[in-house]
């Protein structure tokens, strides 16, 4: 291909390796030889010859899967670190990946929902027992919201985003609708699967 693909979300589906900045070898012909079909159908029965081979032999292997890699990277990832057996190779191609992702969540910038479990996590300890209040969480969303909507959104709304989306319950502490810390670990890994910088504080 001469590009990336447009849609972030499906570009996520590959992995790219860029050839087009090393120069050709000298050993490659400008023009395609009459003999290309012929080894081209060679190499495909080799292929094709080892995957039967390897077949019943052969089997993911979790174990290989690194983390801080989004469930999309491992899922993709698995396969190819399942057949890579030297150490340096499999430990290369993490760094690809972890590159890749970082990339394209550059090409995304911040989301909604980023924006949302970011305001989540910053309430949490302003309401009663540490929670988060929902209005605390309206407003810090509003914050940085801004320039998606041109408009500050409603309280309602980031509710109904908690509920949807987290599966998170809110309690009435002292007449505010409160998120309970308890709930925080939930939001902590839709964060991380989000690619959403956490604070240790």
């Amino acid at each position: 291909m001469r590009g990336r693909f447009t849609d972030v979300a499906l570009e996520s589906r590959f992995v790219t390796e860029e050839t087009g900045s090393r120069p050709l070898r000298d050993n490659i012909p400008i023009q395609l030889p009459t003999a290309l079909r012929d080894e081209a159908r060679c190499l495909r029965n080799k292929l094709l010859c080892w995957r039967m081979r390897s077949l019943v032999s052969l089997a993911p292997d979790p174990s290989r899967l690194p983390s801080g890699l989004s469930p999309r990277s491992r899922q993709t990832a698995l396969a190819l670190l399942t057949l890579m057996d030297h150490e340096a190779d499999r430990a290369q191609f993490v760094d690809q990946l972890r590159e890749d992702g970082d990339d394209l969540r550059g090409l995304r910038g911040p989301t909604a929902e980023a924006l949302r479990v970011t305001a989540i996590l910053q309430s949490f300890g302003s309401g009663a027992d540490g929670g988060a209040p929902v209005a605390a969480i309206a407003q810090a969303f509003n914050a940085k919201a801004a320039a998606l909507f041109g408009r500050p959104m409603p309280t309602r709304w980031v509710g109904s985003f908690l509920r949807s989306r987290l599966q998170l319950t809110t309690r009435k502490t002292r007449g505010v609708y409160v998120v309970s810390a308890e709930h925080r670990p939930r939001v902590l890994k839709v964060a991380t699967e989000l690619g959403v910088a956490i604070s240790q504080d």
